[in-house]
């Protein structure tokens, strides 16, 4: 029996991809393991989580549909993250100092 090439191909990305999301959700349990750890991050106005303030490192996680984006903060910094619920402007951290 011969075998087509373009089959063995398609196959052979399946399992790659296969292996790619059984990666991506290992990570993603730990990312909320992480995330039980850390504050976390509203809106100021609708309280949709924004992301988490990892104090440790002090950076800033924005959900971004299924993963995070990490943002460090350098000295005076501030990051600024749309809700996607309300469209309100969040600032971290806030003005006055407040968390």
């Amino acid at each position: 029996m011969t075998t087509d090439p373009k089959l063995v191909r398609r196959l052979e990305a399946l399992e790659a991809s296969h292996t790619a999301v059984a990666e991506a959700r290992k990570r993603s349990w730990s990312t909320l393991d992480l995330a039980m750890e850390d504050p976390a991050w509203t809106c100021e106005k609708c309280g949709q989580l924004l992301g988490f303030i990892d104090l440790d490192c002090k950076a800033v996680r924005l959900r971004q549909r299924d993963g995070y984006v990490w943002v460090k903060l350098g000295q005076g910094g501030q990051v600024k993250a749309t809700c996607r619920r309300c469209a309100h402007v969040n600032a971290y951290p806030r003005t006055g100092g407040q968390r």
